[in-house]
C-alpha cells in the first residue's frame, strides 16, 4: 500500500486524500494513516499551494489550510528507484 501511494504521487498531481482514495480505491482513513506514515519516514513533503484564483478545480470547497500538494521528497524518489517489485 505504501509503495502504491508513492507510485501514484510520482505519476500525477494529487491535491487531496480524496484524490488518493479515488485513484487507489481505498478507504480515506487508511489513506490518511499511510500518508502520515510516509511523511514520518521522510518520503513525502507538502507543497502548499496558495490558491487565490481557482478556475475549475473540483476542490473549491476545501479550506485554505488544506490546499497542499503531496510530493515525493528526495528520499521518496530514491526509495522508488531502489525497489524492484513494489508491494501492491
Amino acid at each position: 500500500m505504501l509503495d502504491k501511494i508513492l507510485i501514484t504521487l510520482r505519476e500525477g498531481r494529487i491535491l487531496s486524500y480524496e484524490d488518493l482514495e479515488e485513484n487507489l480505491d481505498v478507504d480515506e482513513i487508511l489513506i490518511k494513516t499511510a500518508v502520515n506514515q510516509l511523511d514520518n519516514m521522510g518520503y513525502l513533503q507538502k507543497y502548499y499551494a496558495g490558491c487565490n484564483t481557482c478556475n475549475g478545480c473540483s476542490k473549491k470547497s476545501m479550506k485554505k489550510n488544506q490546499l497542499h500538494v503531496w510530493m515525493l521528497s528526495k528520499e521518496g524518489k530514491d526509495y522508488l528507484k531502489r525497489i524492484k517489485n513494489p508491494s501492491w
